[in-house]
């Protein structure tokens, strides 16, 4: 469910797949990649341009 929301634009949830996140690697270690922090970076500035 997570990786839905992080996908559709959520960017608190795409952080929380980063490689950092200590809850990622416990529980979905698989999908904890560098690509959701540039996601979630991406997410922030376009929100903060509204």
């Amino acid at each position: 469910m997570l990786i839905e929301v992080a996908e559709l634009g959520n960017p608190y949830a795409a952080l929380f797949f980063s490689p950092d996140s200590r809850y990622c690697n416990m529980y979905f270690k698989k999908q904890c990649s560098e690509k959701w922090v540039e996601k979630a970076q991406k997410l922030f500035a376009e929100q903060a341009e509204y």
